[in-house]
């Protein structure tokens, strides 16, 4: 058998495996007290919007900002906008349910590769359970709640 061969039959195999070792993983902690629910709610808060007025009590304009950031409607934004968003941040949005196994695949590959971690999977729906959560820990244990949660939600 050529090196190459060897080469990827193995890569092959540690890919099986540590998906059936991440299968294992994930079915214990679901099932165990530390996994903690979305709570979807928390989706639908309303902020009351802030007031910005002039010096004669004039309103210049009515906001809201979370976190220090202003929050505009999603149906203010052009088409080209939410595409070229989704275009950068999750390519295949539309052909998964919140995990995107493919590219989980592909970041675990390029990391192992690069003996680093230079590489994310997190899609938009997992951004948007971590800003949320508030949940910033760089943890196997706040990433598989996060998949869980993407699930779920």
């Amino acid at each position: 058998m050529s090196q190459l061969k060897i080469l990827c039959l193995s890569l092959c195999f540690l890919v099986l495996g540590l998906s059936i070792f991440a299968l294992i993983y994930l079915t214990n902690f679901k099932q165990s007290t530390n996994f903690v629910k979305l709570d979807t709610s928390r989706l639908t808060q309303v902020f009351s919007p802030i007031k910005i007025l002039d010096n004669k009590g004039q309103l210049i304009e009515e906001t809201c900002f979370i976190n220090g950031k202003k929050q505009i409607s999603i149906f203010s934004l052009q088409d080209y906008t939410i595409n070229a968003f989704i275009c950068t941040e999750d390519k295949r949005f539309y052909k998964h349910n919140g995990i995107d196994f493919v590219r989980i695949g592909g970041a675990l590959l390029k990391n192992i590769s690069t003996k680093s971690i230079k590489e994310g999977a997190s899609t938009i729906t997992q951004q948007l359970i971590k800003n949320v959560t508030g949940e910033n820990e760089v943890t196997i244990q706040r990433k598989v709640e996060e998949i869980f949660r993407a699930i779920n939600l």
